[in-house]
């Protein structure tokens, strides 16, 4: 279904004023009165769309899950044939969106949109690894392989970037085909 042109424009405005103040404040400060203001739409007009700041929230990290995952996707496809190459463009999506990351986490303080990803990942990496029946070891496999990638990403989302992505990728990558070394 296609939205009329006034409906996109009156979402993407409380779209907007909802991302500028949760960059500035943490999700429990940003209030209706500020985002009616920053947003300038009548209260009535952002009531006919929202029910309360909580499903403004909850729409926008929906609909850039979504996008996320549809992105990530094809990389998640290729993790098992081209490791390197997949698990640094995956960190490299991170860090191109770190910004409206950081505005969907409020600065990392909601780790809902990590983990709803998180959860994708894990599916996606059960779907395109394993032909034969899944068991739980293999989901166990899939949900780590996830964690360990959403917790590198949440690092460059967060600019922890000690270390760059193209050492991430590396390291991911022996650690996945060989496990840990003991540096020996």
């Amino acid at each position: 279904m296609v939205e009329r042109k006034d409906i996109m424009q009156t979402r993407k405005a409380i779209w907007q004023a909802y991302l500028a103040l949760s960059a500035e404040n943490p999700k429990e400060d940003i209030s209706a009165s500020a985002l009616i203001k920053r947003s300038g739409l009548s209260r009535a007009t952002f009531y006919g769309y929202y029910s309360d700041i909580a499903s403004v929230q909850k729409e926008i990290e929906d609909n850039f899950t979504a996008v996320s995952m549809e992105i990530l996707l094809p990389l998640i496809r290729e993790l098992f044939h081209h490791t390197e190459d997949s698990i640094y463009q995956i960190f490299r999506f991170f860090e191109k969106n770190s910004a409206m990351i950081r505005a969907i986490t409020t600065d990392g303080r909601n780790s809902s949109y990590y983990d709803r990803c998180r959860q994708q990942i894990g599916k996606n990496i059960l779907r395109c690894a394993f032909t034969c029946t899944i068991d739980e070891r293999a989901v166990l496999q899939g949900m780590i392989l996830a964690g360990m990638i959403m917790d590198q990403a949440k690092d460059i989302v967060n600019n922890s970037m000690q270390y760059s992505i193209s050492m991430r990728a590396a390291v991911f990558t022996e650690v996945m085909m060989n496990g840990i070394s003991s540096g020996d």
